[in-house]
């Protein structure tokens, strides 16, 4: 390269700025210094030391489980391995479980030589967050070269139900067939509110009973019992449905039970063969097979 400066005067100093790249550990830049008159007046040399910028990102959170609407705290640890000072752009994305950016944000860092440094940042949750796990990134750059990367993740609390029925051993109309769901809270959320809906039809597919109870405070890790009531009235042959929808937050469980109301016929003689005019015994057996009486 050349570059060309005005005329100094006696004693009087200058300097030359110029920005080349690097391309190995060790390298030496030369200089030769000449007149207007292109005069070769001198030359003057340094050698000098690239290094290849290196950080340790440690990355963590304020805790591992949160909730809808609550301030999530980051720190981003930087460690510099290199034995020179450099500024960097530390990027941190939060990414929910559908891998959508909820939090972005960029900060210029410096580091000291060999040593270490944190930075902070916090966002607030949204009143309708996704549940799940969340991923927090944060990527380090010295220029355009990444220079490190870390990463951790949380846990915003959901609650999640498990739901089994306890039914009479027979069904009996005309009367009342108390029907049981037992209901256990298996998630790190509560459930403040929500609804059981039972319906039941018979085998033409017709809506027979329902009924609707509601759900409070069921906190993580405990369990309720909600009873049915279910009447009938006339019963008919063939296969009853009992289906559920259990609703709560975003989330519908649904279930079906098959309630047959079935008879097995047997027909039966006392013998195998007779004369002409004679008394034939038959003997017919009916079994239930089914769950009314």
């Amino acid at each position: 390269i050349s570059i060309r400066q005005s005329m100094f005067q006696p004693t009087e100093k200058g300097n030359f700025a110029y920005t080349i790249p690097v391309h190995a550990d060790y390298d030496r830049l030369w200089a030769d210094f000449y007149d207007e008159n292109d005069n070769y007046l001198g030359k003057a040399t340094r050698g000098f030391y690239g290094i290849e910028s290196s950080v340790d990102v440690n990355v963590t959170v304020d805790k591992k489980i949160y909730h809808m609407g609550e301030e999530v705290g980051i720190v981003i640890g930087l460690k510099n391995r290199q034995e020179a000072s450099y500024d960097v752009i530390a990027k941190m994305v939060v990414k929910d479980p559908a891998n959508l950016k909820v939090f972005e944000e960029s900060q210029l860092v410096s580091i000291p030589s060999d040593g270490s440094t944190e930075e902070r940042v916090s966002f607030t949750l949204p009143s309708d967050a996704m549940e799940g796990n969340y991923t927090v990134q944060a990527k380090v750059y010295h220029y355009t070269e990444m220079a490190g990367f870390g990463s951790t993740s949380f846990e915003v609390a959901s609650a999640f139900l498990r739901l089994s029925m306890k039914f009479p051993d027979v069904f009996i109309p005309n009367s009342i067939n108390p029907v049981f769901f037992d209901i256990k809270n298996v998630g790190m959320d509560d459930v403040a509110e929500g609804q059981l809906t039972v319906r039941l039809y018979d085998p033409d597919k017709y809506i027979v009973w329902v009924d609707t109870k509601e759900i409070t405070n069921l906190l993580p890790n405990s369990s309720m019992t909600v009873s049915f009531s279910l009447a009938l009235d006339e019963i008919k042959f063939g296969d009853y449905q009992l289906e559920y929808a259990l609703s709560y937050g975003s989330r519908v469980m649904h279930g079906v039970a098959q309630i047959p109301c079935d008879v097995v016929m047997s027909l039966g003689f006392d013998k195998t063969w007779y004369r002409v005019r004679e008394e034939l015994n038959a003997n017919l057996e009916l079994v239930n097979i089914g769950k009314f009486k």
